[in-house]
């Protein structure tokens, strides 16, 4: 392209969006690991020099992450895509044409959003402007660079397996991941117990080790794991990262083999979704253990017999072929937290109930809703449900008038709400990113890892961004209604659907339970339940629980 045309096209720009993804494994010449802090900053210096020279408004996404990260994964690039949706971006810059995805689907996204909306991406190195969508060549161009790049992740991905595998079968700790206790040694690769110098020059256990024992003494003496990590943390005693101990990772604790001095280490594939281990090594005495074998073979033998006494893989078993299943499966939250509340079937007692809320909190509190019988919330579901069918009857009668002013007042509202929420988000996201931040640059300085840390800090990632992602959808329906005129009989139809819904649903005593979750799923979208109990609630009779702290329900309807 000559430089007069290349000058033309760059005038003509009025949205540009800067790119910067920078992988979290990235080597220089000799294969050394490169600070990703180091590399964004190079990138972003050179990104805001070309944007310099174009008297360009300066507009950047960063990531740091793998090329091979899933699109759902991905909140800058999808919030690039949704500029590209809503035509407020005219091109795409980008370090390299690689740095846009390293996964195939993701590459075919990009390039179904830019041809659509006619997006240009440049590269700066080397220089080069892609017109995807009116020319063939670059089209084709995209196609084989981004299959390149996802050829190249899958052959780096099954090297690092292997090389894994390889090192486990030596005994060498390959994982990355070091449990609490333990230390790695970087001469020999191996994992040794965490140690001290004292003053005379020799090598003193730290305290730790004396924790994990205490732990598992703890649990044998028949205390539980919440009040386990209430006691650690009671006492000041914070996990590897430095952050209060949680079930989770309690839980892991007294489950990992390390303790007892054994390796394993495994390699995962996804199959259908879920990620199947595909080879194991295990190697006992492969290092010191902190644990005995006589108090391992007890801690886990009295772990198999509370999980056969609380009935929980007969549960899981009966509710995974849906032979007892709740109407309200799926639809109840948890008011305070947010995540959805589990429902447990007892078959020795033979009703459903919904189980209290387990999600710690910053401070490492325990979130404070108590459990019910499904029993206590389906009368008052029902109840709430009738009263929605006289506001449809109303809504009907709104649209029959055509008097769209309180419905357009509605979505106003529901707009202003929701732009709030994404913004709360956003911030939210941004706390999330310090906390992985902070535990990057203590890995970075320690060389430990952690894969609890790590997964937890990638579930909340996931969280949020399927969490902006339905508000964003959200936002762009209710901004769609807004901007056109609406179908009163597209609505009173929509709204007599419901209707007939709720017909049904008041006739549910000749429906399978199966059938009124159905029902229910189509006019509802979670049921906000809330019941704070005192601490000296266990003593209170059942009458007085159910009397005197009722369970609260909010209904969230489908719009």
């Amino acid at each position: 392209m000559a430089a007069q045309q290349e000058h033309d096209i760059l005038s003509t720009i009025n949205y540009p969006i800067g790119l910067l993804r920078i992988s979290t494994d990235k080597t220089d010449f000799s294969g050394k690991k490169v600070a990703f802090e180091e590399t964004l900053k190079n990138h972003e210096e050179k990104m805001t020099n070309f944007f310099d020279q174009q008297e360009w408004e300066k507009n950047f996404y960063k990531e740091v992450l793998s090329g091979g990260t899933e699109y759902e994964q991905r909140p800058e690039l999808m919030a690039v895509v949704e500029k590209i949706n809503q035509g407020k971006c005219d091109v795409i810059v980008v370090m390299e044409l690689q740095r846009l995805s390293r996964q195939g689907y993701v590459s075919q996204v990009i390039k179904k959003a830019v041809e659509k909306f006619q997006v240009l991406i440049i590269t700066l190195n080397p220089f080069k402007i892609y017109d995807v969508a009116r020319n063939m060549n670059d089209s084709f161009l995209f196609d084989i660079t981004a299959s390149m790049g996802e050829h190249e992740r899958k052959v780096a991905s099954a090297r690092v397996k292997a090389n894994k595998i390889s090192m486990a079968r030596q005994g060498l700790n390959s994982s990355g991941s070091v449990p609490y206790g333990y230390v790695r040694n970087p001469q020999t690769k191996k994992l040794e117990i965490e140690f001290r110098i004292d003053e005379n020059g020799n090598k003193v256990e730290t305290e730790k080790a004396g924790i994990v024992r205490q732990i598992f003494k703890w649990y044998l003496d028949g205390e539980g794991q919440r009040s386990i990590c209430d006691r650690l943390n009671d006492m000041g005693i914070r996990n590897k990262q430095g952050n209060l101990w949680v079930p989770n990772s309690l839980r892991y604790l007294l489950t990992c083999q390390t303790y007892i001095g054994t390796l394993v280490a495994k390699n995962f594939e996804n199959e259908k979704g879920k990620m199947v281990p595909t080879e194991t090594v295990v190697k006992p005495n492969n290092h010191p253990a902190i644990i005995d074998l006589e108090t391992w073979n007890k801690s886990q033998a009295l772990r198999n017999n509370k999980r056969d006494r609380s009935g929980i893989d007969q549960r899981s078993k009966d509710w995974n072929s849906k032979k007892n299943m709740s109407i309200l499966d799926g639809l109840v939250y948890c008011t305070c937290c947010g995540r959805k509340s589990t429902i447990k079937w007892y078959k020795d007692k033979g009703f459903f109930y919904i189980i209290k809320c387990s999600r710690f909190d910053a401070n490492g509190l325990t979130c404070n809703n108590g459990g019910a019988s499904i029993k206590m919330i389906e009368a008052d579901v029902f109840d709430k449900i009738l009263s929605y069918k006289e506001e449809i009857q109303k809504r009907i009668h709104l649209f029959e008038g055509n008097d769209f002013g309180t419905r357009l007042a509605d979505l106003e509202t529901q707009k202003e709400m929701l732009e709030r929420h994404l913004e709360e988000l956003k911030l939210e996201f941004m706390t999330i990113r310090n906390q992985e931040k902070n535990y990057e640059r203590q890995k970075q300085k320690t060389g430990i890892a952690d894969e609890f840390e790590e997964e937890m800090i990638q579930q909340d990632k996931e969280d949020n961004s399927n969490k902006r992602m339905h508000v964003n959808q959200k936002l762009a329906e209710v901004i769609q209604k807004l901007e056109s005129t609406p179908s009163a009989d597209d609505e009173i139809k929509k709204l007599k659907n419901k209707l007939d819904i709720i017909q049904e649903l008041e006739n549910r005593e000749d429906l399978t339970p199966q059938l009124v979750n159905v029902l229910l799923k189509q006019i509802i979208l979670k049921v906000h339940y809330k019941r704070e109990l005192p601490t000296n609630f266990r003593n209170l009779s059942q009458k007085v629980r159910d009397e005197e702290y009722p369970p609260q329900l909010e209904i969230e309807y489908i719009d």
